[in-house]
C-alpha cells in the first residue's frame, strides 16, 4: 500500500499482449480514504502474441519480420500498432518482441 496526498491523480496501467485495457484513468483521494484499484482486463480474441504477419501463428516469418523492423526496415506487411506483437508493452517492435517470437518458434516458451 502507497500512501498518496489528497487531490486529483492519474493512474496508468501496463499492457498485457492480447488484453485490452485502458491507457489510464483518473481518481479523486480524499483525505483519510483508501482506495483499492484493479484494472479489468479483457481478453481479446484471436490473439496470438508475437504474430507480425497475423496468419494466426508465430513463426520463422515473423522472425524475419521483426529482424527487418529492429533493423529500420519497415516492411509493408506490418501494420504498426499490432497489439499481438507487442510484449513488453513499449508500442514498438524491438529486441524483446524479437527474443520472444524466437523463443518460440524454438518451443523454448
Amino acid at each position: 500500500m502507497i500512501k498518496v496526498p489528497e487531490g486529483i491523480h492519474t493512474l496508468a496501467f501496463s499492457r498485457i499482449p492480447c488484453y485490452s485495457i485502458p491507457d489510464s484513468v483518473n481518481i479523486v483521494i480524499r483525505e483519510g480514504e483508501t482506495l483499492e484499484i484493479t484494472p479489468e482486463y479483457t481478453p481479446i480474441q484471436d490473439c496470438t502474441p508475437g504474430d507480425i504477419n497475423n496468419d494466426d501463428t508465430v513463426d520463422l516469418k515473423d522472425a524475419i519480420l521483426a529482424l527487418k523492423i529492429v533493423t529500420g526496415y519497415n516492411p509493408s506487411e506490418f501494420e504498426y500498432g499490432n497489439t499481438d506483437v507487442d510484449i513488453n508493452g513499449d508500442d514498438r517492435v524491438g529486441m524483446d518482441e524479437l527474443l520472444y517470437i524466437l523463443e518460440v518458434v524454438a518451443e523454448q516458451r
